[in-house]
């Protein structure tokens, strides 16, 4: 009888030191499992960044390539195209626009301009209220339009005003070529021929 209580006592003692025991190993797994998802979160967090950066890197080089494919395609010198409703060289056009196609590519000067007074006659409000980049995209249309290319740069592009009673008829269109400068007449004189509307007889 007078054994128990020791047994007791220490039975009390040793299941004192096993939960404290219990409790130290709850605790360094508890421990060990923080710092596992620290590690965890913190390589996550780089392979995210590494990733982001890769893929901005993609980016920027599909862009860089981009533009330098662009920049390094063979397009020929800057030219230009002065649409005049009139006879005379010397008027103020209605459309002008500075391009640069490849050197084997080929535009319709005339339908371009067509193309240029078409806009003008069923939009010149909106014209009249867009960004030289925005007039820079309507004439890059155009000439999309009319060329064998799409491969088009528009460095230029400006639209004048119409006068009221603009020329119709095709037939009088007279062109007027001076070096890299086209220039289209609407209501060229009868009868004329390219030399004979250019300043100086060039055509």
């Amino acid at each position: 009888m007078s054994e128990r209580p020791k047994e007791g006592v220490y039975l009390d003692a040793a299941l004192g030191v096993i939960g404290e025991q219990v409790e130290e190993r709850i605790d360094e797994l508890i421990r060990r499992r923080r710092v596992r998802s620290r590690v965890a979160i913190a390589a996550l967090g780089v392979m995210t960044l590494a990733s982001g950066t890769v893929a901005a890197a993609a980016v920027t080089t599909a862009l860089q390539a981009s533009t330098q494919a662009r920049d390094t395609a063979p397009l020929a010198p800057t030219s230009q195209v002065r649409c005049i409703e009139g006879a005379d060289t010397e008027t103020q056009p209605f459309f002008t626009v500075t391009y640069r196609i490849p050197d084997d590519a080929r535009i319709d000067e005339t339908a371009l301009c067509l193309g240029a007074r078409q806009q003008l006659l069923t939009d010149a409000d909106h014209l009249a209220l867009s960004t030289p980049q925005q007039l820079a995209s309507a004439a890059e249309a155009l000439i999309v339009d009319v060329a064998d290319t799409a491969d088009v740069v528009v460095d230029e592009a400006s639209y004048g005003v119409l006068p009221p009673n603009p020329a119709s008829d095709a037939a009088r269109i007279g062109l007027c070529v001076d070096g890299s400068t086209t220039v289209v007449l609407f209501g060229a004189p009868a009868g004329a021929v390219a030399g004979s509307i250019c300043p100086g007889g060039r055509g």
